[in-house]
């Protein structure tokens, strides 16, 4: 009960993000047994509900840039 209630609501909402990755995982291992179509449309929305830390232009990882925004919320919450 002694956690703030901004970090809780925070770790929540990175239940599903945690979750989405560990299914692409698993879905990466199961592909040989599922149609492409099917693992393809399950591959993209689990993609989509992983989201992403960083923009990048084109899929160059060097272009990388980190969300400040994002970013100093997190500093805000660490300060707490």
């Amino acid at each position: 009960m002694s956690l703030p209630i901004q970090t809780f609501w925070l770790m929540n909402s990175n239940v599903n993000r945690l979750m989405a990755e560990k299914d692409l995982r698993a879905i990466s291992v199961n592909a040989a047994v599922n149609s492409k179509d099917g693992f393809m449309e399950f591959r993209k929305m689990l993609t989509e509900e992983m989201g992403s830390m960083f923009e990048t232009k084109g899929n160059d990882p060097m272009n990388a840039k980190r969300d400040e925004v994002g970013f100093a919320e997190l500093k805000a919450m660490a300060a707490m």
